[in-house]
């Protein structure tokens, strides 16, 4: 049996490992001070698709959009989840855990929000992460 799960094992092992040894990828030119993306990444903001970025705060511009729409999405999947267990369940103390629950993702995501807005409210530049000053 145990001989059986090492060849079982390493079947797998193969299967995983070699596919790489076929792949050969071009890199791509770049000029010197910039970094070649693999994929096109759309800059929710600006609504350009960029490949290359010259600094970390272009790189960067497209995460904080990123977290306030990740931060909706997960706050929609917990509202769903404390639905669910405060209309399926007939104990008392789970109900009240899944309108906690809602409560909790409500709050979540006021948070993300206001930390949006607040920032956008001191400078539009905050949200987009131009640390570069301009003279």
């Amino acid at each position: 049996m145990l001989k059986n799960k090492k060849i079982l094992f390493l079947i797998v092992v193969m299967i995983i490992i070699a596919p790489s040894f076929f792949v050969h990828a071009e890199p791509e030119k770049c000029p010197d001070g910039t970094v070649c993306l693999l994929e096109k990444i759309t800059n929710p903001v600006t609504k350009t698709e960029v490949t290359q970025v010259k600094t970390l705060s272009d790189y960067l511009s497209f995460i904080f959009p990123l977290a306030i729409g990740l931060a909706a999405l997960f706050a929609l999947i917990m509202i769903t989840i404390g639905g669910i267990e405060y209309i399926f369940s007939n104990i008392p103390g789970v109900k009240g855990e899944g309108l906690k629950r809602i409560q909790e993702a409500i709050w979540g995501l006021l948070l993300a929000l206001a930390a949006y807005l607040i920032l956008y409210t001191i400078n539009p530049d905050l949200i987009n992460l131009n640390f570069i000053i301009k003279k």
